[in-house]
């Protein structure tokens, strides 16, 4: 007895590229994730986790082997993050290397802005009240 007719077929394969291990990557700063597959399907789903945590669906975008991410600002600092990128028809999966996400310091990024400012009223308040001290001593 045989068998009915049935095709072997290569396995698809998948590997990310960037980002690179151990690589800090600022939230807020834009990521270029690339990939390479043989599948010849048309769409991949890029996904971010931590640890085994499904953190964020990042996007479902064209399989072009790279997409430029915008890491969201509010992304919580740490390391252990890493991203899955599979064809949406499951054929094809890879993993990236670990990752670090640097998280946004907001005093720090304004911080020479408001050291300046503060100079400025400083010095207005301080030419404010000699003048009242000196209006006042006419008197």
């Amino acid at each position: 007895m045989f068998s009915s007719n049935f095709t072997i077929t290569n396995e698809k394969r998948l590997s990310v590229i960037t980002p690179l291990r151990n690589t800090p990557y600022k939230a807020g700063s834009t990521m270029n994730i690339v990939w390479a597959t043989d599948s010849p399907f048309d769409t991949v789903l890029i996904e971010l986790k931590k640890e085994i945590i499904l953190i964020q669906k990042i996007a479902t975008v064209i399989n072009t082997d790279s997409f430029n991410w915008t890491i969201p600002s509010n992304l919580k600092g740490g390391t252990n993050y890493y991203l899955t990128i599979k064809t949406t028809d499951n054929g094809a999966m890879g993993e990236s290397n670990l990752f670090t996400i640097v998280p946004v310091l907001i005093l720090m990024e304004f911080q020479a802005p408001l050291l300046t400012t503060s100079l400025i009223l400083l010095a207005i308040t301080s030419i404010y009240l000699w003048w009242r001290a000196r209006e006042s001593r006419k008197y």
